[in-house]
Protein backbone atom coordinates (compact mmCIF):
# COMPACT_ATOMS: atom_id res chain seq x y z
CA UNK A 1 0.00 0.00 0.00
CA UNK A 2 1.28 3.48 -0.90
CA UNK A 3 2.36 5.69 1.94
CA UNK A 4 -0.03 8.51 2.80
CA UNK A 5 1.22 12.08 3.15
CA UNK A 6 1.67 13.72 6.53
CA UNK A 7 -1.39 15.96 6.22
CA UNK A 8 -3.70 13.04 5.48
CA UNK A 9 -2.05 10.94 8.20
CA UNK A 10 -2.69 13.59 10.85
CA UNK A 11 -6.26 14.04 9.66
CA UNK A 12 -6.77 10.29 9.91
CA UNK A 13 -5.11 10.26 13.33
CA UNK A 14 -7.49 12.97 14.52
CA UNK A 15 -10.48 10.97 13.26
CA UNK A 16 -9.03 7.85 14.93
CA UNK A 17 -8.77 9.60 18.31
CA UNK A 18 -12.31 10.94 17.96
CA UNK A 19 -13.63 7.45 17.16
CA UNK A 20 -11.64 6.06 20.07
CA UNK A 21 -13.21 8.63 22.38
CA UNK A 22 -16.65 7.58 21.14
CA UNK A 23 -15.84 3.92 21.78
CA UNK A 24 -16.10 2.98 18.09
CA UNK A 25 -13.62 0.07 18.23
CA UNK A 26 -14.78 -1.45 14.93
CA UNK A 27 -13.93 1.70 12.96
CA UNK A 28 -10.57 2.03 14.73
CA UNK A 29 -9.62 -1.55 13.90
CA UNK A 30 -10.45 -1.01 10.25
CA UNK A 31 -8.26 2.07 10.03
CA UNK A 32 -5.36 0.35 11.78
CA UNK A 33 -5.57 -2.69 9.51
CA UNK A 34 -5.62 -0.55 6.35
CA UNK A 35 -2.90 1.94 7.37
CA UNK A 36 0.33 0.55 8.89
CA UNK A 37 1.59 4.12 9.44
CA UNK A 38 -1.45 4.86 11.57
CA UNK A 39 -0.74 1.73 13.63
CA UNK A 40 2.76 3.06 14.39
CA UNK A 41 1.29 6.39 15.45
CA UNK A 42 -1.32 4.64 17.57
CA UNK A 43 1.35 2.63 19.37
CA UNK A 44 3.23 5.86 20.01
CA UNK A 45 0.06 7.42 21.44
CA UNK A 46 -0.39 4.39 23.67
CA UNK A 47 3.14 4.74 25.04
CA UNK A 48 2.60 8.46 25.69
CA UNK A 49 -0.74 7.76 27.31
CA UNK A 50 0.77 5.16 29.65
CA UNK A 51 3.66 7.54 30.44
CA UNK A 52 1.30 10.42 31.22
CA UNK A 53 -0.37 8.67 34.17
CA UNK A 54 2.86 8.86 36.15
CA UNK A 55 2.44 12.59 36.66
CA UNK A 56 0.15 15.50 35.94
CA UNK A 57 -0.61 16.14 32.29
CA UNK A 58 -1.46 19.42 30.62
CA UNK A 59 -5.19 19.92 30.56
CA UNK A 60 -5.15 20.62 26.83
CA UNK A 61 -3.03 17.61 25.94
CA UNK A 62 -5.24 15.40 23.90
CA UNK A 63 -2.49 12.90 23.23
CA UNK A 64 -2.03 12.06 26.91
CA UNK A 65 -5.72 11.49 27.44
CA UNK A 66 -6.25 8.56 25.10
CA UNK A 67 -4.89 5.09 24.64
CA UNK A 68 -3.81 3.88 21.25
CA UNK A 69 -6.24 1.01 21.16
CA UNK A 70 -9.87 0.71 22.16
CA UNK A 71 -10.26 -0.93 25.52
CA UNK A 72 -7.06 0.39 27.10
CA UNK A 73 -7.06 2.60 30.13
CA UNK A 74 -7.16 6.33 29.41
CA UNK A 75 -6.33 9.16 31.74
CA UNK A 76 -9.20 11.53 31.24
CA UNK A 77 -12.42 12.88 32.55
CA UNK A 78 -15.45 10.62 32.64
CA UNK A 79 -17.70 10.71 29.67
CA UNK A 80 -20.65 12.98 30.06
CA UNK A 81 -22.90 10.42 28.38
CA UNK A 82 -25.68 8.54 30.06
CA UNK A 83 -23.42 5.65 31.05
CA UNK A 84 -21.53 7.76 33.56
CA UNK A 85 -24.71 8.16 35.51
CA UNK A 86 -25.14 6.14 38.67
CA UNK A 87 -28.63 5.20 37.52
CA UNK A 88 -28.78 2.03 35.44
CA UNK A 89 -31.35 1.97 32.68
CA UNK A 90 -33.95 -0.79 32.96
CA UNK A 91 -33.42 -1.63 29.28
CA UNK A 92 -30.08 -3.45 29.18
CA UNK A 93 -29.55 -3.19 25.43
CA UNK A 94 -30.07 0.58 25.49
CA UNK A 95 -27.48 0.99 28.23
CA UNK A 96 -24.74 -0.81 26.31
CA UNK A 97 -22.13 1.37 24.65
CA UNK A 98 -20.26 0.04 21.62
CA UNK A 99 -18.11 -2.94 22.52
CA UNK A 100 -14.43 -2.24 23.00
CA UNK A 101 -11.86 -4.52 21.45
CA UNK A 102 -8.12 -4.34 21.70
CA UNK A 103 -5.89 -4.31 18.68
CA UNK A 104 -2.25 -5.01 18.15
CA UNK A 105 -0.18 -7.63 19.90
CA UNK A 106 -0.40 -6.51 23.52
CA UNK A 107 -1.01 -8.99 26.31
CA UNK A 108 -4.62 -9.93 26.76
CA UNK A 109 -4.32 -9.68 30.54
CA UNK A 110 -2.69 -6.24 30.72
CA UNK A 111 -4.47 -4.05 33.25
CA UNK A 112 -4.72 -0.26 33.17
CA UNK A 113 -1.79 1.52 34.76
CA UNK A 114 -2.21 3.12 38.18
CA UNK A 115 -2.93 6.82 38.20
CA UNK A 116 -5.72 9.12 37.06
CA UNK A 117 -8.85 7.53 35.60
CA UNK A 118 -11.43 10.23 35.09
CA UNK A 119 -12.63 11.41 38.49
CA UNK A 120 -10.99 8.37 40.08
CA UNK A 121 -7.41 7.77 41.13
CA UNK A 122 -6.37 4.13 40.77
CA UNK A 123 -4.37 3.28 43.89
CA UNK A 124 -3.68 -0.45 43.60
CA UNK A 125 -4.91 -3.60 41.90
CA UNK A 126 -6.74 -5.81 44.38
CA UNK A 127 -7.95 -8.68 42.18
CA UNK A 128 -8.73 -9.96 38.73
CA UNK A 129 -10.78 -12.68 37.15
CA UNK A 130 -11.64 -14.14 33.78
CA UNK A 131 -12.96 -10.88 32.31
CA UNK A 132 -12.29 -8.05 34.74
CA UNK A 133 -9.78 -6.40 36.99
CA UNK A 134 -10.59 -4.61 40.26
CA UNK A 135 -8.73 -1.62 41.68
CA UNK A 136 -8.86 0.17 44.98
CA UNK A 137 -9.49 3.74 43.90
CA UNK A 138 -10.19 7.16 45.38
CA UNK A 139 -13.21 9.03 44.04
CA UNK A 140 -11.91 12.57 44.14
CA UNK A 141 -15.19 14.51 44.00
CA UNK A 142 -16.59 12.71 47.08
CA UNK A 143 -13.20 11.95 48.64
CA UNK A 144 -14.03 8.30 49.32
CA UNK A 145 -12.39 4.95 48.65
CA UNK A 146 -14.22 2.67 46.23
CA UNK A 147 -13.55 -0.52 44.31
CA UNK A 148 -13.40 0.09 40.57
CA UNK A 149 -14.02 -2.88 38.29
CA UNK A 150 -13.34 -2.74 34.56
CA UNK A 151 -12.91 -5.07 31.62
CA UNK A 152 -9.28 -6.10 31.26
CA UNK A 153 -7.30 -3.83 28.98
CA UNK A 154 -6.17 -5.17 25.63
CA UNK A 155 -8.62 -8.05 25.97
CA UNK A 156 -10.64 -9.02 22.90
CA UNK A 157 -13.87 -8.02 24.58
CA UNK A 158 -16.84 -8.79 22.39
CA UNK A 159 -20.42 -7.76 22.69
CA UNK A 160 -21.24 -10.65 25.03
CA UNK A 161 -18.39 -9.67 27.36
CA UNK A 162 -19.67 -6.11 27.56
CA UNK A 163 -23.24 -7.33 28.04
CA UNK A 164 -22.15 -9.55 30.89
CA UNK A 165 -20.21 -6.67 32.44
CA UNK A 166 -23.23 -4.37 32.35
CA UNK A 167 -25.54 -7.20 33.38
CA UNK A 168 -23.49 -7.54 36.56
CA UNK A 169 -23.84 -3.81 37.26
CA UNK A 170 -27.55 -3.93 36.51
CA UNK A 171 -28.13 -6.98 38.72
CA UNK A 172 -26.44 -5.42 41.76
CA UNK A 173 -27.12 -1.74 41.11
CA UNK A 174 -30.61 -1.61 42.63
CA UNK A 175 -29.87 -3.88 45.61
CA UNK A 176 -29.54 -2.45 49.09
CA UNK A 177 -28.62 -5.06 51.67
CA UNK A 178 -26.07 -4.94 54.52
CA UNK A 179 -24.35 -8.08 53.22
CA UNK A 180 -24.33 -7.32 49.48
CA UNK A 181 -21.65 -5.14 47.87
CA UNK A 182 -23.38 -2.03 46.51
CA UNK A 183 -22.86 -0.47 43.06
CA UNK A 184 -22.46 3.34 42.88
CA UNK A 185 -21.80 4.18 39.25
CA UNK A 186 -21.44 2.49 35.90
CA UNK A 187 -20.17 3.81 32.57
CA UNK A 188 -17.19 4.09 30.29
CA UNK A 189 -14.33 6.49 29.79
CA UNK A 190 -13.17 6.63 26.18
CA UNK A 191 -14.01 3.00 25.48
CA UNK A 192 -12.97 1.61 28.90
CA UNK A 193 -16.03 0.14 30.63
CA UNK A 194 -16.11 0.34 34.42
CA UNK A 195 -18.32 0.44 37.45
CA UNK A 196 -17.65 1.68 40.96
CA UNK A 197 -18.76 -0.25 44.03
CA UNK A 198 -18.23 -0.45 47.77
CA UNK A 199 -14.66 -1.18 48.77
CA UNK A 200 -14.50 -3.88 51.45
CA UNK A 201 -11.15 -3.69 53.30
CA UNK A 202 -10.24 -7.20 54.33
CA UNK A 203 -10.09 -10.49 52.46
CA UNK A 204 -12.32 -13.02 50.76
CA UNK A 205 -13.73 -16.14 52.32
CA UNK A 206 -11.34 -18.11 50.11
CA UNK A 207 -8.38 -16.15 51.47
CA UNK A 208 -9.52 -16.67 55.04
CA UNK A 209 -9.97 -20.42 54.49
CA UNK A 210 -6.42 -20.62 53.08
CA UNK A 211 -4.85 -18.69 55.93
CA UNK A 212 -6.60 -20.38 58.83
CA UNK A 213 -8.98 -23.21 59.64
CA UNK A 214 -12.49 -22.25 60.71
CA UNK A 215 -14.26 -24.20 63.40
CA UNK A 216 -17.79 -25.46 62.81
CA UNK A 217 -19.53 -22.60 64.61
CA UNK A 218 -17.54 -19.91 62.79
CA UNK A 219 -18.41 -21.49 59.46
CA UNK A 220 -22.10 -21.75 60.37
CA UNK A 221 -22.34 -18.12 61.54
CA UNK A 222 -20.63 -16.87 58.40
CA UNK A 223 -22.97 -18.83 56.13
CA UNK A 224 -26.07 -17.57 57.97
CA UNK A 225 -25.43 -13.98 56.90
CA UNK A 226 -24.45 -15.05 53.38
CA UNK A 227 -27.61 -17.15 53.04
CA UNK A 228 -29.78 -14.23 54.22
CA UNK A 229 -28.18 -12.03 51.55
CA UNK A 230 -28.80 -14.71 48.90
CA UNK A 231 -32.41 -14.96 50.02
CA UNK A 232 -32.68 -11.20 49.49
CA UNK A 233 -31.41 -11.70 45.94
CA UNK A 234 -34.01 -14.36 45.30
CA UNK A 235 -36.79 -12.17 46.65
CA UNK A 236 -35.73 -9.52 44.12
CA UNK A 237 -35.79 -11.95 41.21
CA UNK A 238 -32.05 -12.66 40.97
CA UNK A 239 -30.19 -15.98 41.04
CA UNK A 240 -26.48 -15.54 41.57
CA UNK A 241 -25.27 -18.71 39.75
CA UNK A 242 -21.62 -18.27 40.77
CA UNK A 243 -21.52 -18.42 44.55
CA UNK A 244 -18.09 -19.51 45.79
CA UNK A 245 -15.67 -18.51 48.58
CA UNK A 246 -13.78 -16.00 46.40
CA UNK A 247 -17.07 -14.15 45.75
CA UNK A 248 -17.73 -13.70 49.46
CA UNK A 249 -15.79 -10.74 50.88
CA UNK A 250 -15.03 -10.28 54.56
CA UNK A 251 -14.32 -6.94 56.23
CA UNK A 252 -11.97 -6.57 59.16
CA UNK A 253 -14.80 -7.23 61.61
CA UNK A 254 -15.57 -10.55 59.93
CA UNK A 255 -18.86 -9.51 58.29
CA UNK A 256 -19.52 -11.23 54.96
CA UNK A 257 -20.58 -9.54 51.70
CA UNK A 258 -21.79 -11.19 48.49
CA UNK A 259 -20.28 -9.83 45.30
CA UNK A 260 -19.59 -10.63 41.61
CA UNK A 261 -22.93 -10.82 39.80
CA UNK A 262 -21.38 -11.48 36.39
CA UNK A 263 -23.41 -14.68 35.94
CA UNK A 264 -26.54 -13.55 37.76
CA UNK A 265 -29.83 -14.50 36.17
CA UNK A 266 -32.54 -11.87 36.41
CA UNK A 267 -36.00 -13.39 36.01
CA UNK A 268 -37.29 -10.42 34.02
CA UNK A 269 -34.39 -10.58 31.52
CA UNK A 270 -34.54 -12.28 28.18
CA UNK A 271 -31.13 -13.76 28.87
CA UNK A 272 -29.98 -15.78 25.87
CA UNK A 273 -27.54 -17.63 28.08
CA UNK A 274 -30.40 -19.62 29.60
CA UNK A 275 -30.39 -21.92 26.57
CA UNK A 276 -29.88 -25.61 27.22
CA UNK A 277 -26.27 -26.72 26.73
CA UNK A 278 -24.59 -23.53 28.00
CA UNK A 279 -22.33 -24.25 31.00
CA UNK A 280 -21.79 -21.27 33.28
CA UNK A 281 -20.09 -20.97 36.64
CA UNK A 282 -17.23 -22.59 38.56
CA UNK A 283 -17.22 -26.42 38.27
CA UNK A 284 -16.44 -27.20 41.91
CA UNK A 285 -19.38 -25.18 43.24
CA UNK A 286 -22.09 -25.51 40.59
CA UNK A 287 -25.11 -27.81 41.02
CA UNK A 288 -25.64 -30.81 38.69
CA UNK A 289 -28.37 -29.08 36.65
CA UNK A 290 -25.96 -26.22 35.95
CA UNK A 291 -23.04 -28.57 35.23
CA UNK A 292 -25.21 -30.44 32.71
CA UNK A 293 -25.99 -27.20 30.87
CA UNK A 294 -29.68 -27.33 31.81
CA UNK A 295 -29.61 -23.62 32.51
CA UNK A 296 -33.38 -23.22 32.15
CA UNK A 297 -33.79 -25.55 35.16
CA UNK A 298 -31.69 -23.38 37.44
CA UNK A 299 -33.68 -22.04 40.37
CA UNK A 300 -33.17 -20.68 43.87
CA UNK A 301 -32.28 -24.23 44.95
CA UNK A 302 -29.26 -24.06 42.65
CA UNK A 303 -27.81 -21.27 44.78
CA UNK A 304 -28.64 -23.39 47.84
CA UNK A 305 -26.40 -26.13 46.40
CA UNK A 306 -23.57 -23.60 46.02
CA UNK A 307 -24.05 -22.44 49.61
CA UNK A 308 -23.68 -26.06 50.69
CA UNK A 309 -20.50 -26.37 48.62
CA UNK A 310 -19.08 -23.28 50.35
CA UNK A 311 -19.97 -24.73 53.77
CA UNK A 312 -18.34 -28.03 52.75
CA UNK A 313 -15.08 -26.23 51.91
CA UNK A 314 -15.09 -24.24 55.14
CA UNK A 315 -15.53 -27.48 57.11
CA UNK A 316 -13.09 -29.70 55.21
CA UNK A 317 -10.62 -27.33 53.53
CA UNK A 318 -11.57 -28.38 49.97
CA UNK A 319 -14.61 -28.11 47.69
CA UNK A 320 -16.94 -31.12 47.35
CA UNK A 321 -15.41 -32.04 43.99
CA UNK A 322 -11.91 -31.13 42.81
CA UNK A 323 -10.32 -33.08 39.97
CA UNK A 324 -7.31 -32.46 37.75
CA UNK A 325 -9.37 -30.70 35.06
CA UNK A 326 -12.66 -28.77 34.91
CA UNK A 327 -14.34 -31.42 32.78
CA UNK A 328 -13.43 -34.21 35.21
CA UNK A 329 -14.80 -32.05 38.01
CA UNK A 330 -18.04 -31.57 36.08
CA UNK A 331 -18.34 -35.34 35.63
CA UNK A 332 -17.92 -35.80 39.37
CA UNK A 333 -20.58 -33.18 40.04
CA UNK A 334 -22.97 -35.02 37.71
CA UNK A 335 -22.28 -38.61 38.71
CA UNK A 336 -20.56 -38.91 42.07
CA UNK A 337 -21.16 -38.08 45.72
CA UNK A 338 -18.77 -35.95 47.76
CA UNK A 339 -16.59 -37.59 50.37
CA UNK A 340 -18.38 -37.46 53.71
CA UNK A 341 -17.11 -34.35 55.53
CA UNK A 342 -16.30 -36.24 58.75
CA UNK A 343 -13.92 -38.48 56.77
CA UNK A 344 -11.86 -35.38 55.98
CA UNK A 345 -12.34 -33.68 59.35
CA UNK A 346 -13.38 -35.86 62.25
CA UNK A 347 -14.31 -32.82 64.38
CA UNK A 348 -17.29 -31.86 62.21
CA UNK A 349 -20.55 -32.21 64.17
CA UNK A 350 -22.97 -34.70 62.58
CA UNK A 351 -25.78 -32.10 62.56
CA UNK A 352 -23.72 -29.68 60.49
CA UNK A 353 -22.69 -32.49 58.15
CA UNK A 354 -26.37 -33.35 57.57
CA UNK A 355 -27.16 -29.70 56.81
CA UNK A 356 -24.28 -29.55 54.34
CA UNK A 357 -25.21 -32.80 52.57
CA UNK A 358 -28.86 -31.78 52.30
CA UNK A 359 -27.74 -28.75 50.27
CA UNK A 360 -25.61 -30.99 48.04
CA UNK A 361 -28.40 -33.35 46.99
CA UNK A 362 -28.36 -34.18 43.26
CA UNK A 363 -32.12 -33.83 43.08
CA UNK A 364 -33.06 -30.15 43.62
CA UNK A 365 -36.36 -31.15 45.24
CA UNK A 366 -34.43 -32.80 48.10
CA UNK A 367 -32.45 -29.68 48.93
CA UNK A 368 -33.63 -26.87 51.17
CA UNK A 369 -36.45 -25.05 49.36
CA UNK A 370 -34.77 -21.68 49.89
CA UNK A 371 -31.65 -20.00 51.18
CA UNK A 372 -33.75 -18.79 54.10
CA UNK A 373 -34.61 -22.37 55.09
CA UNK A 374 -30.90 -23.21 54.96
CA UNK A 375 -30.08 -20.24 57.19
CA UNK A 376 -32.88 -21.22 59.61
CA UNK A 377 -31.42 -24.72 60.03
CA UNK A 378 -27.95 -23.28 60.62
CA UNK A 379 -29.38 -21.06 63.34
CA UNK A 380 -31.11 -24.06 64.92
CA UNK A 381 -27.75 -25.80 65.00
CA UNK A 382 -26.10 -22.75 66.62
CA UNK A 383 -28.89 -22.60 69.22
CA UNK A 384 -28.54 -26.37 69.86
CA UNK A 385 -32.10 -26.97 68.69
CA UNK A 386 -33.21 -29.96 66.57
CA UNK A 387 -32.49 -29.40 62.91
CA UNK A 388 -34.72 -30.25 59.96
CA UNK A 389 -32.07 -32.18 58.00
CA UNK A 390 -32.63 -35.86 58.80
CA UNK A 391 -30.12 -38.71 58.51
CA UNK A 392 -30.25 -40.61 55.23
CA UNK A 393 -32.09 -43.94 55.19
CA UNK A 394 -30.38 -47.28 54.61
CA UNK A 395 -31.16 -47.42 50.88
CA UNK A 396 -30.02 -43.83 50.37
CA UNK A 397 -26.77 -44.53 52.21
CA UNK A 398 -26.05 -47.54 50.00
CA UNK A 399 -26.80 -45.64 46.79
CA UNK A 400 -24.71 -42.66 47.88
CA UNK A 401 -21.87 -44.93 48.90
CA UNK A 402 -21.92 -46.61 45.49
CA UNK A 403 -21.80 -43.22 43.72
CA UNK A 404 -19.12 -41.95 46.06
CA UNK A 405 -16.91 -45.07 45.96
CA UNK A 406 -17.51 -46.02 42.32
CA UNK A 407 -14.28 -47.96 41.83
CA UNK A 408 -14.71 -49.98 45.01
CA UNK A 409 -18.39 -50.66 44.36
CA UNK A 410 -17.70 -51.81 40.80
CA UNK A 411 -14.96 -54.23 41.89
CA UNK A 412 -16.99 -55.63 44.74
CA UNK A 413 -19.82 -56.24 42.28
CA UNK A 414 -17.40 -58.07 39.94
CA UNK A 415 -16.14 -60.17 42.86
CA UNK A 416 -19.67 -60.98 43.96
CA UNK A 417 -20.56 -62.15 40.46
CA UNK A 418 -17.40 -64.27 40.29
CA UNK A 419 -18.11 -65.82 43.69
CA UNK A 420 -21.62 -66.76 42.58
CA UNK A 421 -20.21 -68.47 39.47
CA UNK A 422 -17.56 -70.34 41.46
CA UNK A 423 -20.02 -71.36 44.15
CA UNK A 424 -22.51 -72.62 41.58
CA UNK A 425 -19.81 -74.66 39.91
CA UNK A 426 -18.66 -75.92 43.34
CA UNK A 427 -22.14 -77.09 44.32
CA UNK A 428 -22.88 -78.71 40.98
CA UNK A 429 -19.59 -80.63 40.81
CA UNK A 430 -19.05 -81.26 44.54
CA UNK A 431 -15.58 -79.74 44.74
CA UNK A 432 -13.47 -80.39 47.86
CA UNK A 433 -13.59 -77.94 50.76
CA UNK A 434 -9.98 -76.80 50.21
CA UNK A 435 -10.93 -75.62 46.73
CA UNK A 436 -13.78 -73.64 48.25
CA UNK A 437 -11.58 -72.05 50.95
CA UNK A 438 -8.67 -71.11 48.64
CA UNK A 439 -10.85 -69.21 46.22
CA UNK A 440 -12.77 -67.46 49.00
CA UNK A 441 -9.48 -66.46 50.63
CA UNK A 442 -8.24 -64.99 47.34
CA UNK A 443 -11.41 -62.95 46.99
CA UNK A 444 -11.06 -61.79 50.61
CA UNK A 445 -7.52 -60.53 49.94
CA UNK A 446 -8.76 -58.84 46.76
CA UNK A 447 -11.56 -57.11 48.68
CA UNK A 448 -9.21 -55.93 51.44
CA UNK A 449 -6.81 -54.45 48.88
CA UNK A 450 -9.74 -52.75 47.13
CA UNK A 451 -10.73 -51.05 50.39
CA UNK A 452 -7.10 -50.00 50.98
CA UNK A 453 -6.81 -48.53 47.48
CA UNK A 454 -10.11 -46.69 47.86
CA UNK A 455 -8.87 -45.22 51.15
CA UNK A 456 -5.69 -44.03 49.45
CA UNK A 457 -7.73 -42.48 46.63
CA UNK A 458 -9.32 -40.05 49.09
CA UNK A 459 -5.92 -38.50 49.75
CA UNK A 460 -4.56 -36.27 47.01
CA UNK A 461 -0.93 -37.23 47.65
CA UNK A 462 -1.55 -40.95 47.17
CA UNK A 463 -4.45 -40.91 44.68
CA UNK A 464 -2.31 -41.29 41.55
CA UNK A 465 -0.24 -44.13 43.02
CA UNK A 466 -3.41 -45.87 44.26
CA UNK A 467 -4.97 -45.84 40.78
CA UNK A 468 -1.81 -47.27 39.22
CA UNK A 469 -1.45 -49.97 41.88
CA UNK A 470 -5.11 -50.86 41.48
CA UNK A 471 -4.73 -51.23 37.71
CA UNK A 472 -1.76 -53.59 38.21
CA UNK A 473 -3.16 -55.62 41.11
CA UNK A 474 -6.57 -56.49 39.66
CA UNK A 475 -5.27 -58.60 36.72
CA UNK A 476 -2.86 -60.41 39.07
CA UNK A 477 -5.60 -61.35 41.54
CA UNK A 478 -7.96 -62.36 38.76
CA UNK A 479 -5.20 -64.64 37.44
CA UNK A 480 -4.87 -66.27 40.90
CA UNK A 481 -8.62 -66.94 40.96
CA UNK A 482 -8.48 -68.45 37.47
CA UNK A 483 -5.52 -70.65 38.42
CA UNK A 484 -7.46 -72.03 41.37
CA UNK A 485 -10.75 -72.45 39.52
CA UNK A 486 -11.42 -75.67 37.63
CA UNK A 487 -13.68 -74.14 35.01
CA UNK A 488 -12.23 -70.81 33.93
CA UNK A 489 -14.47 -70.15 30.93
CA UNK A 490 -17.18 -67.95 32.53
CA UNK A 491 -14.66 -66.05 34.69
CA UNK A 492 -12.47 -65.03 31.72
CA UNK A 493 -14.97 -62.24 31.08
CA UNK A 494 -13.32 -60.51 34.03
CA UNK A 495 -10.40 -59.40 31.85
CA UNK A 496 -12.41 -57.26 29.39
CA UNK A 497 -14.47 -55.97 32.30
CA UNK A 498 -11.30 -54.77 34.06
CA UNK A 499 -10.03 -53.09 30.89
CA UNK A 500 -13.36 -51.33 30.40
CA UNK A 501 -13.57 -50.30 34.06
CA UNK A 502 -10.11 -48.68 33.84
CA UNK A 503 -11.62 -46.06 31.53
CA UNK A 504 -13.59 -44.67 34.48
CA UNK A 505 -10.36 -43.03 35.68
CA UNK A 506 -10.25 -40.96 32.45
CA UNK A 507 -6.53 -41.64 32.12
CA UNK A 508 -5.10 -43.10 28.94
CA UNK A 509 -2.02 -44.28 30.80
CA UNK A 510 -4.11 -46.29 33.25
CA UNK A 511 -6.08 -47.85 30.41
CA UNK A 512 -2.77 -48.88 28.79
CA UNK A 513 -1.45 -50.29 32.07
CA UNK A 514 -4.66 -52.23 32.67
CA UNK A 515 -4.76 -53.61 29.10
CA UNK A 516 -1.12 -54.72 29.14
CA UNK A 517 -1.57 -56.14 32.65
CA UNK A 518 -4.60 -58.19 31.57
CA UNK A 519 -2.82 -59.52 28.46
CA UNK A 520 0.29 -60.52 30.46
CA UNK A 521 -1.87 -62.02 33.19
CA UNK A 522 -3.79 -64.11 30.66
CA UNK A 523 -0.57 -65.24 28.96
CA UNK A 524 0.93 -66.27 32.30
CA UNK A 525 -2.30 -68.08 33.15
CA UNK A 526 -2.00 -70.18 29.98
CA UNK A 527 1.60 -71.05 30.81
CA UNK A 528 0.80 -72.06 34.39
CA UNK A 529 -2.31 -74.10 33.60
CA UNK A 530 -0.76 -75.57 30.44
CA UNK A 531 -4.05 -77.01 29.31
CA UNK A 532 -4.27 -78.45 25.80
CA UNK A 533 -7.05 -77.01 23.68
CA UNK A 534 -8.78 -78.22 20.57
CA UNK A 535 -8.78 -74.65 19.24
CA UNK A 536 -5.21 -73.27 19.70
CA UNK A 537 -6.10 -70.01 17.94
CA UNK A 538 -8.65 -69.07 20.64
CA UNK A 539 -6.07 -67.52 23.00
CA UNK A 540 -4.80 -65.34 20.15
CA UNK A 541 -8.35 -64.19 19.41
CA UNK A 542 -8.91 -63.42 23.09
CA UNK A 543 -5.67 -61.41 23.37
CA UNK A 544 -6.54 -59.52 20.20
CA UNK A 545 -10.00 -58.76 21.61
CA UNK A 546 -8.44 -57.39 24.81
CA UNK A 547 -6.11 -55.16 22.77
CA UNK A 548 -9.01 -53.88 20.65
CA UNK A 549 -11.18 -53.19 23.72
CA UNK A 550 -8.27 -51.36 25.37
CA UNK A 551 -7.71 -49.28 22.22
CA UNK A 552 -11.38 -48.32 22.02
CA UNK A 553 -11.51 -47.35 25.70
CA UNK A 554 -8.25 -45.41 25.40
CA UNK A 555 -9.54 -43.56 22.35
CA UNK A 556 -12.71 -42.63 24.21
CA UNK A 557 -10.62 -41.36 27.14
CA UNK A 558 -8.43 -39.41 24.72
CA UNK A 559 -11.50 -37.69 23.26
CA UNK A 560 -12.76 -36.77 26.70
CA UNK A 561 -9.35 -35.43 27.71
CA UNK A 562 -9.16 -33.38 24.51
CA UNK A 563 -12.57 -31.89 25.22
CA UNK A 564 -11.45 -31.23 28.78
CA UNK A 565 -8.38 -29.28 27.63
CA UNK A 566 -10.49 -27.32 25.17
CA UNK A 567 -13.03 -26.56 27.88
CA UNK A 568 -10.31 -25.44 30.27
CA UNK A 569 -8.60 -23.20 27.71
CA UNK A 570 -11.91 -21.66 26.62
CA UNK A 571 -12.53 -20.51 30.21
CA UNK A 572 -9.16 -18.80 30.59
CA UNK A 573 -8.97 -15.01 30.35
Amino acid sequence: MDEIDDQRLFELLDRYVSALEAGDGEQCRGWLAANPQLRDMAQCLNALGQFSVAGPAPSNSRVSNYSAAPGTSPSSKPSSGKHSSSKISPDLDETLPPASRSVGTESHSEAPALGEFGKYELLEEVGRGGMGVVFRARQRDLNRIVALKMILCNRLAGGEDVKRFYREARAAGSLRHPHIVGIHEVGQIHGQHYFAMDFIPGTSLAGLARSQSLDAEQAARCLVSVARAVQYLHEHGIIHRDLKPSNILLDRAGSAYVTDFGLAKVFADGDDRTQTGVILGTPGYMPPEQAAGRISQISERSDVYSLGAILYELLTGRPPFREDSPLNTLLQVLESEPTLPHQLNARIPPELERICLKCLEKDPSRRYPSASAFADDLERYLLREPIEAKPAGFTDRILRWARRETGLAARLAIMAAAIVIVEAEHLLNHRPLTYHIEIKLTFAVWAVLAFVFQWLLRRERTAGLARLAWAVTDPVLLMVVLILADNIGPILVGYPVLVTASGLWLSGRLVLVSTVGCILSYALLLVIRHEPTAQPHYPLIFVTALAVIGSIVAYGVHRVRTLSRYFEQSRRP
